[in-house]
């Protein structure tokens, strides 16, 4: 018999299930980080079920019923029966007719009995996707509670990743610029957002007639910002707006210029206490999950991208969720490459040729599982990501 037990990091929240006869059984939202199971329901007195654990839930697969502990006891989400119709009452005696009596009234039917109560049940399907359903047949109600599975434990991915088996959860921070939230992950000694940049920096300089535009939704279209966050040119990056500025070292940078000295550390566009990554911090992060050769597919995420072009999965494991998604990247031209293929990610370090100046980017691809770190055109516009 297998049997997986709650962690103490899974906090259940369990409400409001009722059976009604034939009425949808209503279910509140529910908020859970893990549930566990057991193969037969002999084994479900020998869970500790008291005012320690009040409220953590337990699904038993032989029966196919969801228990939760009441503090004292467990106790089943499945319906009861309804209850029997009440019998017809019986015909009243006809009233007397002239010279003789009437005839007895016949006796009313039996009313029908009431029909079984709907209970709840998880069900999983093919995708993974776990669901509380609840009702029966076209009155059913069902409320997703659960997108991703780790081992035997299924979680919330806005808010937890599996990292070797292991449910773990985000951190979170708040852009005070414009209240947008993010999920951060500690990998080794460093701290780095889970998601892309989204800060829009698109600014009206003073005098001018029209705002400069340095960054961009994938396509033009706010729902991909939404999913990928912004695309940045390495200026908008960099916010060398902020770095022209600076009272006491200002400079003059952006695409092609040769006479800039860059602080040690840029914070660029991020939100404030977290910065550009260099090179180095980016390499850091490479050699810690592996190496460059297999970073790819250690922190891209598990599912969006294309297949490769030996038709195996181009997705990766999301091993200590960084959950690289393959946004694309917008070229000098105003094209929209690479969505569903591709993530690139600015780094603070240029570097000098013959003829330009470059910056590097970190590439993620679809059909590698290493990463590239290469200089590139700066008015290409990639993603960001920042580190503490």
């Amino acid at each position: 018999m297998k049997k997986f037990l709650l962690s103490s990091v899974f906090a259940v929240t369990f409400v409001a299930l009722c059976a009604c006869g034939d009425d949808v059984t209503e279910v509140n939202e529910i908020h859970q980080e893990g549930i566990a199971v057991l193969d037969a329901g002999l084994e479900l007195s020998k869970q500790k079920c008291d005012a320690e654990n009040m409220g953590e839930m337990l699904f038993v697969t032989d029966s196919a019923e969801v228990f939760f502990c009441d503090g004292k006891t467990w106790q089943t989400t499945k319906g009861a029966d309804g209850k029997d119709g009440v019998n017809g009452l019986d015909g009243e005696n006809g009233k007397d007719g002239v010279g003789k009596d009437g005839k007895p009234g016949e006796p009313g039917a039996d009313g029908n009995d009431g029909d079984d109560g709907a209970g709840c049940v998880i069900v999983k399907d093919s995708a993974g996707v776990v669901t509380l359903a609840c009702g029966e047949g076209e009155t059913a109600d069902t409320t997703t509670l659960f997108k991703a599975t780790c081992g035997s434990i299924v979680f919330d991915p806005a808010t937890h990743f599996c990292s070797e088996g292991i449910v773990r959860e985000y951190g979170f921070i708040e852009d005070s610029r414009d209240g947008q939230k993010y999920r951060t992950v500690k990998i080794g000694a460093q701290t780095w957002m889970a998601q892309n940049l989204n800060y829009d920096p698109n600014f009206l300089p003073e005098g001018a007639e029209d705002s400069i535009v340095w960054s961009w939704c994938y396509n033009d279209s706010a729902e991909y910002c939404e999913k990928y966050g912004r695309l940045y040119t390495w200026a908008a990056a960099i916010n060398s707006v902020a770095l022209a500025n600076d009272a006491l070292n200002p400079q003059t940078c952006g695409n092609g210029v040769e006479d800039c000295t860059l602080p040690a550390v840029i914070r660029g566009v991020c939100p404030e206490g977290w910065h550009l990554p260099d090179t180095t911090e980016w390499r850091t992060l490479l050699t810690f999950v592996g190496g460059q050769d297999v970073a790819g597919k250690m922190l891209k995420s598990t599912s969006g991208w294309n297949d490769k072009s030996d038709g195996s999965s181009g997705n990766g494991v999301d091993s200590y969720g960084f959950a690289v998604l393959p946004a694309g990247y917008r070229d000098y031209g105003g094209d929209f490459n690479a969505e569903d293929g591709d993530s690139r990610f600015w780094s603070s370090i240029i570097e000098y040729s013959s003829s330009d100046v470059y910056a590097y980017f970190v590439q993620f691809d679809y059909n590698n599982s290493n990463v590239d770190m290469d200089p590139f055109h700066m008015d290409f516009a990639h993603s960001v990501r920042c580190v503490k």
